[in-house]
């Protein structure tokens, strides 16, 4: 059990998991009680993701981490939308690489400029 716990106390596991419950599990919750695709889509990709992606941003630019660590979260769902959804989802991943990268580069510049 404390492997465990020191395994999630790992940024990169930590962010996957985030990435995986935010791309993969709540679609999947969504799905099983039965919420319209429209909606689904407009809450989860539009909404939810969105603001995950800012956050992640933000996460990362507050822990001093390179700028590579932001593909995770859209490769990851990129992947997903490849196997489970249409193929309009790619241009949600670029977006939230975009808002990502937004974030953090705002967030890295208001760090240095605190210093």
């Amino acid at each position: 059990m404390t492997k465990i716990k020191q395994l999630l106390k790992q940024p990169v596991i930590q962010l996957i998991l985030f990435s995986l419950i935010i791309t993969w599990l709540l679609p999947l919750i969504f799905h099983w009680l039965a919420v319209a695709k429209v909606i689904r889509i407009a809450v989860l990709f539009i909404v939810v993701n969105m603001v995950a992606a800012i956050a992640l941003g933000i996460y990362l630019a507050n822990r001093h981490f390179a700028i590579w660590w932001l593909l995770i979260f859209p490769g990851l769902f990129t992947g997903i939308i490849y196997l489970r959804y249409g193929h309009y989802g790619y241009w949600f991943a670029g977006a939230y690489l975009i808002l990502s990268y937004l974030a953090y580069s705002m967030r890295k510049t208001a760090l240095t400029v605190a210093k």
